[in-house]
């Protein structure tokens, strides 16, 4: 738990877009929730794998895809 706190921190602080900032937090906070509940998934799709697929929308968002203002942060 208190590695999801430190990840949102962490993007809180990155140097983007506020939109962007907003969309990756609820990212975090979805995968934060879906560990909390235990929500019923196969045995392959682990915490890990969960908070790895986070982190690589997150940086998809915040590096690869230009903003409106035509560029990458």
């Amino acid at each position: 738990m208190a590695r999801d706190i430190q990840l949102e921190e962490s993007i809180m602080l990155l140097p983007i877009n506020p939109a962007r900032k907003a969309i990756a937090a609820l990212l975090t906070q979805l995968l934060v929730v879906l560990q909390m509940y235990g929500v019923a998934r196969p045995e392959w799709l682990t915490d890990d794998l969960l908070v790895t697929v986070g982190g690589i929308i997150t940086v998809a968002l915040v590096y690869f895809i230009p903003d409106r203002r035509g560029g990458t942060p």
